[in-house]
């Protein structure tokens, strides 16, 4: 089913240790999820980019996520820099 809720719903997934296995975050270090992170964020640019294509749109707003959820707090508090670690920041 996974595979058709974007068309049906407007809704996707994406992993953000793309490749690496595993549903465990306390497997995977802060490094870890720093490393993942532009990658992250560069799939989502590219979705964003991808969807403004198809609707002939360039605002940069039309199609935004609206919601993005994540699996667990972990890699919300790890990608969003919501832990307040110094240093660190979302771009």
């Amino acid at each position: 089913a996974d595979d058709r809720l974007p068309d049906e719903a407007g809704v996707g997934f994406c992993d953000v240790g793309l490749g690496q296995p595993g549903t465990h975050s306390n497997k995977f270090t802060a490094r870890d999820f720093d490393s993942w992170s532009q990658s992250f964020y560069r799939l989502l640019e590219r979705h964003v980019e991808e969807l403004e294509g198809r609707l002939g749109c360039r605002c940069g707003q039309c199609c935004a996520p609206r919601v993005v959820a994540f699996a667990g707090k972990r890699q919300f508090v790890e990608l969003m820099n919501a832990n307040g670690r110094v240093g660190r920041k979302v771009t």
